[in-house]
């Protein structure tokens, strides 16, 4: 069974199978670290993770010394590995680059709620409302929606890093949160 830190790790990660703390399911559990999470090795080379054994144990050795590990007790560096993972995940995260595709069905929904039929009319009419003959409101109005969109997602990371930080635990019946 696994730990409440190690399950912790585990749900930050979304592992989507049963931990039970046995050879098996340690194995199971370092293959898909290492390929969903961290990929450090080439994919013939993790061949050896897959499976419990002797085998097993001398390329999880290899793949700790590999990844640099300070800790040498097993369960201690499965703890490690797990941490490791989530810093992967979030390097990911972080350096997955901001998609500047043009959605051209929410600029149609913007202009006609501008009440436009296009982009070009939709900032001529935004220009002749304000008075000032200044097509670049319109454009401000669509960056600043862009913007919000940005914000939505860097508060979805915040939120997860959050997850994985805090994870207060709420005892209704003693009437307090925390551990």
């Amino acid at each position: 069974m696994a730990t409440p830190l190690v399950q912790r790790l585990l749900d930050a990660l979304e592992y989507p199978f049963p931990f039970q703390g046995d050879a098996a399911a340690v194995a199971k559990l370092v293959s898909w670290v290492e390929d969903r999470k961290i990929r450090l090795w080439e994919i013939e080379k993790r061949a050896p993770l897959r499976t419990a054994g002797d085998a097993f144990d001398a390329a999880f050795q290899s793949y700790l010394s590999e990844l640099e590990c300070p800790v040498l007790q097993p369960s201690q560096a499965l703890v490690w590995l797990l941490h490791e993972a989530v810093k992967c995940e979030l390097e990911d995260e972080a350096a997955r680059p901001a998609v500047a595709d043009v959605d051209e069905a929410r600029v149609a929904k913007l202009c006609a709620s501008l009440g436009a039929d296009d982009l070009t009319s939709a900032c001529a009419r935004v220009a002749a409302k304000n008075g000032n003959g200044d097509p670049t409101d319109a454009l401000r109005l669509f960056y600043v929606s862009d913007l919000r969109r940005l914000q939505d997602g860097i508060n979805s990371v915040l939120v997860k890093g959050q997850n994985f930080v805090a994870n207060p635990k709420t005892n209704a019946a003693l009437g307090k949160v925390g551990r």
